[in-house]
């Protein structure tokens, strides 16, 4: 045999082990601020093109550095994070699905609402099932009387109220039903669940202000808006219909609603079967975010709009790149309170 032809031996190398967990998170929380030649050395690293427009050079890095961190996760966080199916599995063990009831009168936008029942319902996300329930009504204490149309919307009566705990003490019984399935800090990977964005954004952000709460707790900043998700990844609801939102999206799947109309448990039950239904479908359910954005001088009368006014943490969305390398957690005001 030629010599040409005999195959040389060579010592074996480790196939590369990708880029760490803690460069691939830095370079997607910088993607937006690096320069051309930043991302062109960045590419180049990576054995991809440098060629073309800032903006197709920061889609090529995108494109790698989301796959790569995907990846990562994939093959480092064991079993927690399946490769296919229940895609919101591979970021959340829990949801815990919220609907608070407030005191409220007819059509007076600026009322200052207090939260007067607080129901979550936990949803194991893995499992795809409801798994407890936690409840508790709550005495208002700025305007502790109800209103008559308050009492016939939600059913709330003034007796259970006056004999209800105040917000501070059911937030308290709140946390500690939580650090009972493991859900805070250090513990399982859980997300908060709304039908749209006012519940944790106007109530209960403008209830913590009333109960004089030194800063909005963290994880109360972020939270799954099911209505938002369902209209950009299922259809847009109809309006005018005489159907909630809640109630509209379970026709779609061919459920009815459970319970009570405006009944927090109720609602907070058939949203967690909502979130289930779309986990089934292979929908990706993730967080939007409360920030401290400029105050908005436009003088707009809508209910949105006197609240965002009012309110010190506006909504913001999340991109999918910051959730993916969880910059969205970061918080300065409650990092600037540790100091």
């Amino acid at each position: 045999m030629p010599p040409e032809n005999i195959l040389k031996s060579v010592e074996y190398e480790e196939p590369p082990k990708g880029i760490e967990a803690e460069r691939l998170t830095d370079v997607m929380r910088r993607l937006h601020s690096l320069t051309a030649a930043e991302m062109r050395t960045l590419l180049k690293q990576v054995h991809q093109s440098g060629q073309g427009t800032k903006k197709q050079l920061r889609a090529r890095l995108r494109r790698y550095y989301r796959k790569e961190f995907s990846l990562y996760r994939m093959f480092h966080e064991g079993e927690s994070m399946p490769r296919f199916g229940n895609k919101t599995a591979r970021h959340f063990d829990f949801l815990v699905a919220i609907d608070f009831e407030c005191t409220c009168v007819e059509v007076i936008y600026d009322y200052p609402h207090e939260i007067i029942e607080f129901p979550s319902v936990l949803i194991d996300v893995h499992q795809m099932k409801i798994v407890d329930t936690f409840r508790s009504f709550v005495r208002p204490e700025k305007n502790p009387i109800l209103d008559p149309f308050c009492i016939e919307l939600t059913g709330i009566s003034q007796s259970t109220v006056d004999s209800a705990p105040v917000f501070k003490d059911v937030y308290r019984l709140f946390r500690e039903w939580m650090a009972t399935h493991n859900l805070g800090d250090s513990g399982c990977r859980f997300a908060f669940v709304t039908d749209g964005p006012h519940d944790l954004w106007k109530f209960f952000q403008f209830q913590c202000i009333l109960s004089n709460f030194e800063v909005i707790p963290h994880d109360c900043r972020f939270f799954i808006n099911i209505k938002r998700i369902f209209e950009q990844r299922v259809m847009k609801l109809v309006k005018g219909n005489g159907q909630s939102g809640i109630q509209n999206m379970l026709s779609h799947y061919g459920l009815s609603f459970k319970g009570r109309k405006h009944c927090g448990l109720d609602d907070a039950i058939n949203i967690a079967r909502l979130c289930i239904k779309m986990m089934e479908d292979k929908i990706e359910l993730r967080d939007r975010r409360l920030d401290e954005l400029a105050r908005s001088d436009r003088g707009e009368t809508s209910d949105y709009h006197i609240w965002h006014r009012k309110l010190p943490l506006k909504l913001r969305h999340v991109t999918r790149d910051e959730f993916l390398s969880e910059e969205y957690l970061d918080c300065d005001s409650c990092d600037d309170l540790d100091e």
